[in-house]
């Protein structure tokens, strides 16, 4: 962070693979919630968001977009 911006956050957004596989239905409410965490971080950080993760790999790349995106706060 300098002081010519705002703070950057990235949000790991983390569900277990399995409710996909077991209750399907819960991805789109928790996309939702996740959404709705970004708008209020929103209001006072610049906010880098990759979607829901639930595999290893998902999140290791979330974790690279936010290096790329030079993020302050996980």
């Amino acid at each position: 962070m300098t002081p010519e911006r705002s703070p950057r956050v990235g949000l790991l957004a983390l569900m277990l693979e399995l409710y996909d596989q077991s209750n399907p239905e819960l991805r789109p409410d928790r996309e939702v919630f996740a959404r709705r965490i970004v708008g209020l971080l929103s209001e006072c950080a610049d906010v880098v968001y990759t979607g829901i993760a639930n595999t290893r790999a998902e999140v290791e790349g979330a974790c690279r977009e936010f290096a790329t995106q030079d993020v302050d706060l996980v």
